[in-house]
């Protein structure tokens, strides 16, 4: 609200969550929404509220984030390998890996051209992966780069061995085209993001 009575664009960041997994090809923009747990509702909801109170919004839709802050996913990976001989990872759960540090290039664009081209963009790591071929990828570097002393062996998980009290996507792959039409962005190399896992130690 203070956005739009200022004039002001505005950056808003959500999830591939906001969609049910069942698609079976990348989600573009258009696709129906139907978030199956209480994240991705929240997560629907605030895009509906960031659309409705500023005209001027870019709604940014990504999946699976990592980085060397916080916690995530290849921190988890290097945590788990330092302590363990081997590891379960689902097999069955498709996404897009996304550097984090690449999620505001966006921002780049001035005011101006945001506010021109308002509305919902996806925005992902290339290429689409499982979650057990991004930890093999994960362990892969570290293997390469000599940051772990061992490198524990990485198993296949279905989805029903591994229940979580939130329901996962089986396949949550944005279709990014639109944010290259649009603002000539292309989907980030994640393996190029792994390039220097010291600073996730």
């Amino acid at each position: 609200e203070a956005a739009e009575a200022a004039g002001a664009a505005m950056l808003h960041i959500s999830t591939d969550y906001v969609f049910d997994g069942a698609g079976g090809a990348p989600y573009d923009e258009a696709a129906p929404t139907s978030p199956q747990n209480i994240y991705g509702a929240s997560k629907l909801a605030g895009e509906q509220a960031v659309l409705a109170a500023c005209r001027r919004a870019v709604v940014m839709r990504t999946s699976w984030v990592f980085g060397a802050h916080g916690q995530n996913f290849v921190k988890t990976m290097l945590r788990l390998g330092r302590e363990r001989d081997s590891l379960g990872i689902v097999a069955d759960q498709d996404g897009a890996p996304t550097a984090a540090a690449r999620i505001t290039i966006v921002r780049r664009h001035t005011p101006e051209q945001l506010a021109e081209r308002a509305g919902i963009y996806h925005y992902c790591g290339s290429p689409y992966a499982s979650w057990f071929e991004f930890a093999e990828t994960i362990f892969a570097e570290a293997a390469t780069q000599g940051v772990l002393a061992k490198i524990p062996a990485v198993k296949p998980l279905a989805t029903a061995d591994y229940p979580t009290p939130a329901k996962r996507l089986a396949d949550s792959r944005l279709d990014c085209g639109k944010i290259r039409t649009v603002f000539g962005i292309g989907p980030c190399d994640w393996h190029s993001a792994l390039s220097d896992l010291q600073p996730y130690l």
